[in-house]
C-alpha cells in the first residue's frame, strides 16, 4: 500500500511539472507564429498563388493545432492505465474528453497531410520538365496528396475502437490495476480497460499508420535524391544549388515528422499496449506531438529565402538596438525561385 502511495505522489509530481511546461512552451512558440504570419502577409507576394494558399493553410493549421493542444485540450496520461485526462478549457466547458482526443488526432493528421502537399508542390517546382519521368512523378504526387488527405480524415476514426462504457471500464480498472491517479473518477478522465475487445484492432491500425509514415519518410527523400542526381549534368549551377536547398528542406521536414509525429505515435500506441512503464515518457511525447506545429512553421521560415532574410534583418535590428549601433540598409528583390533558396 505504501508503494502505491509513493507511485501516486510521483505521478502527481510529474503532472505538476508537466502542467508548468505546457503553460510555458507557448511563450517560446507564439513569436514563431507571429513571425510566420508577418512573412506570409509581407514577404510572399511573388510566390505562386497555390503555394501561398497551402503554406498559409499549414501555418494557420499548425497555430490552431498548438492552441488546441496547449490550451483547449491539455492532455495527460497516467500509467499503467490506458486513458486520457483532459484538463483544458474544453473540459471546463463540459466537452467530453473523447471528443477532444478525436479533435487532436484529426488536427495532427490533417496538418501532416498539408505538409505532404507542400512537399510535393515544392518537388513540382524544382524538378526539371525535361526529366524523363516528369509526368509520372507529378501524377504520383497528385495521387499521394489526395490519398494523404482522405487517409488522414478516415484514419482518425480508428480512435472510436477505444470507446466503452466509462463506469464499467473504471470499475474494472479500480479492482484490477494499481496505482490509481487522484483524478481517476473525474469526468475529465476517459479510460479504456484491458477487457475492451477492440484494443488489438486499434493497435493494428496504429501500427499500419506508423508504418505508412515511416515509408513516406524514406520514400520522399529517396525519390528526390534520385531525380536530382540524375538531372544534375543538364542544369545550371544556380538550379543545382536550388535543388540542394530543396533536398535539405525535405530532410528537415522528415526530421520534424519523425520527432513530432512518428515517435509520439509509437510511444502512445506502446503505452496502450502496456509496453512502457516509465511515467515520464508518454507526457514528454505528448509535448513533442503538440509542438509539431511550431517545429513545422520554423522549418518554413528557414527554408523560404524571403522569410529567412526577413528574420535575419529583424534579428540584426535587435542586435543593433542592444549594441547601440546603426543597421546596414539594403534592398532585395525576391522571385519565385527564391522559395527554395
Amino acid at each position: 500500500m505504501e508503494s502505491v502511495d509513493v507511485n501516486m505522489k510521483d505521478q502527481d509530481h510529474i503532472y505538476s511539472v508537466y502542467m508548468i511546461v505546457m503553460k510555458c512552451i507557448p511563450i517560446v512558440t507564439i513569436p514563431i507564429y507571429a513571425e510566420a504570419i508577418y512573412c506570409i502577409i509581407k514577404r510572399s507576394p511573388n510566390f505562386q498563388r497555390h503555394y501561398t494558399i497551402i503554406l498559409t493553410a499549414h501555418i494557420l493549421g499548425c497555430l490552431c493545432e498548438e492552441f488546441y493542444g496547449f490550451q483547449l485540450f491539455r492532455p495527460m496520461v497516467f500509467l499503467p492505465i490506458v486513458g486520457i485526462y483532459a484538463d483544458g478549457i474544453l473540459s471546463m466547458l463540459g466537452v467530453h474528453p473523447f471528443i477532444q482526443l478525436y479533435g487532436m488526432f484529426l488536427a495532427v493528421q490533417v496538418n501532416a497531410a498539408i505538409l505532404t502537399h507542400i512537399t510535393f508542390y515544392r518537388m513540382k517546382i524544382i524538378i526539371p520538365m525535361s526529366f524523363r519521368y516528369y509526368t509520372h512523378v507529378i501524377r504520383f504526387g497528385i495521387f499521394s496528396t489526395v490519398f494523404m488527405y482522405v487517409g488522414a480524415v478516415c484514419s482518425v476514426n480508428f480512435i472510436l475502437l477505444t470507446m466503452e462504457d466509462q463506469m464499467e471500464a473504471k470499475n474494472f480498472i479500480y479492482v484490477n490495476i494499481r496505482p490509481i491517479p487522484s483524478v481517476f473518477w473525474s469526468e475529465k478522465y476517459m479510460v479504456s480497460s484491458p477487457k475492451n475487445p477492440n484494443i488489438p484492432t486499434f493497435l493494428m491500425a496504429g501500427t499500419f499508420c506508423i508504418g505508412f509514415y515511416i515509408l513516406l519518410c524514406i520514400l520522399l527523400p529517396s525519390i528526390c535524391f534520385i531525380i536530382l542526381h540524375k538531372t544534375r549534368h543538364s542544369l545550371s549551377e544556380k538550379v543545382i544549388k536550388a535543388q540542394r536547398a530543396y533536398l535539405r528542406t525535405i530532410l528537415y521536414q522528415v526530421a520534424v515528422v519523425v520527432i513530432c509525429i512518428i515517435m509520439p505515435f509509437i510511444v502512445f500506441f506502446a503505452g496502450v499496449a502496456n509496453t512502457i512503464t516509465n511515467p515520464v515518457i508518454i507526457p514528454a511525447s505528448l509535448i513533442f506531438a503538440i509542438c509539431h506545429g511550431s517545429a513545422s512553421t520554423l522549418i518554413h521560415l528557414l527554408s523560404n529565402k524571403p522569410f529567412r532574410d526577413t528574420m535575419k534583418a529583424q534579428l540584426s535590428w535587435v542586435v543593433c538596438f542592444l549594441t547601440c549601433s546603426r543597421p546596414e540598409r539594403g534592398n532585395k528583390v525576391h522571385t519565385l525561385s527564391s522559395i527554395v533558396g
